[in-house]
């Protein structure tokens, strides 16, 4: 009768060690991923179905004024604001319906300057298939829009002087 508990104790042991092994690596693969996600010029952040950040990287919490370890857990809306936050959760949530990726390019105003930023929203599966939370990656698009915007507007004020002719020298 002594060897069971000593089997069932070996057993336990092993199956601990194995715990501590897999929540080791989970968490060295966790760091690498901040680490990589933290070093683009892009928001990264996931949002659950329930709209609350799984994840977010340092131009994310950036952007929200916080530390991205105090957005995890909490409502896009209580980090953001109502309004801040309708788009995003309006995007995932299409994103989740659909089960394929929304893009979106939205203009805003911040301090009488004009903000344009492109987003992709990509639904991530759980492990039954089903897509429960949403990966967001936001970039600042703005000075390439202003580019555009201003090549095609010397574009059209350009033509008429083409036409002219040049000046003698």
């Amino acid at each position: 009768m002594p060897r069971a508990p000593r089997r069932s104790s070996r057993r336990a042991s092993l199956a601990a060690s194995h715990a501590q092994q897999l929540a080791t690596k989970f968490e060295s693969q966790k760091n690498l991923l901040q680490l990589v996600t933290d070093s683009q010029p892009t928001q990264i952040f996931i949002l659950d179905e329930k709209d609350q950040y799984q994840f977010a990287n340092s131009q994310a919490a950036k952007a929200a004024g916080i530390p991205n370890t105090e957005m995890i857990g909490k409502p896009i809306a209580n980090v953001l604001g109502p309004q801040a936050a309708k788009r995003y959760v309006t995007l995932s949530h299409e994103a989740l319906e659909l089960r394929h990726e929304v893009s979106d390019v939205a203009r805003s105003e911040e301090g009488g300057k004009v903000k344009v930023v492109q987003s992709e929203h990509i639904p991530l599966k759980d492990p039954t298939g089903t897509p429960r939370s949403v990966l967001t990656v936001e970039r600042d698009i703005t000075d390439v829009v202003t580019e555009r915007e201003r090549r095609a507007q010397q574009h059209r004020g350009g033509a008429p002087r083409l036409q002219q002719p040049l000046p003698q020298r």
